[in-house]
């Protein structure tokens, strides 16, 4: 589709400039990224020795039935 709207402009010039205008953005865009990636690798998490408290809140029956209760079916 692209080439065909391309191949009715007047002129090959005028094609193959608007065709480097459209791949320029992108090409930059690529190797601005693949750069950032390169030089900055995934940091590691550091260890820790925390542990989340145990759960001590309602069961989830009783969640579930205070939803069917109190809001809209179409939110449950």
């Amino acid at each position: 589709m692209a080439m065909q709207i391309l191949a009715t402009m007047k002129g090959q010039f005028q094609a193959k400039e608007l065709l480097r205008r459209c791949r320029g953005f992108s090409q930059v865009a690529d190797r601005e990224t693949i750069a950032h990636e390169i030089e900055s690798p995934i940091p590691k998490m550091p260890l820790f020795d925390y542990a989340p408290p145990p759960y001590d809140g309602p069961p989830a029956a009783e969640i579930l039935q205070k939803r069917k209760q109190f809001l809209s079916p179409s939110i449950i």
